[in-house]
């Protein structure tokens, strides 16, 4: 099994983690972009993506390189906020300051990358029912103004400006 994460300190504390668990025999942890994964073609049987592709812009590339690194009927599964209703949602949300660092499209957009790019959409569920009202999850390093930044994702998960999505795609053989 392997991870990877763009950010050097999100990579040692994964790594911390997951010696903790005593599981670093099991999980390679590295940094990485997902735009150019370090894993050869047709290595993984399951790629997963949580809270992932709103800070990527390139979509598309995104998509191709999970079903590069995908077996032939191998699964990604994917579970992000996107865009919802045509407005901007209010910033700062946890994952960024303002509109200029965030990277959320709509499901539809989605979609249409992930199927562009060989993989067949088998299941896209909107979750933002059950993202409301959820305030237990904390990031690794905390912002001062975390608090804002939280109010304003469940403000904006309840007025669907923003989905909670979950997508199970399938690498077409």
């Amino acid at each position: 099994m392997a991870a990877i994460d763009l950010t050097p300190n999100f990579v040692e504390v994964a790594r911390i983690l997951t010696a903790r668990c005593g599981l670093a025999d099991r999980v390679e942890i590295r940094e990485a972009n997902a735009l150019a994964l370090p894993f050869q073609n047709g290595t993984f049987d399951h790629v997963w993506s949580y809270a992932v592709t709103m800070n990527i812009v390139d979509k598309e590339g995104l998509a191709r390189e999970v079903a590069r690194v995908l077996k032939p009927g191998g699964h990604f599964l994917c579970n992000e906020i996107e865009q919802g209703r045509a407005e901007a949602p209010a910033f700062p949300l946890p994952w960024a300051t303002d509109e200029a660092s965030s990277f959320i499209v709509s499901p539809a957009a989605m979609r249409t990358a992930l199927e562009a790019s060989g993989l067949s959409i088998l299941e896209q569920v909107d979750l933002t029912p059950t993202r409301l009202g959820d305030t237990g999850r904390r990031p690794i390093v905390e912002r001062d103004d975390f608090p804002l930044r939280l109010q304003n994702l469940q403000s904006c998960l309840a007025d669907g400006r923003l989905l909670a999505q979950f997508i199970l795609a399938e690498k077409r053989s």
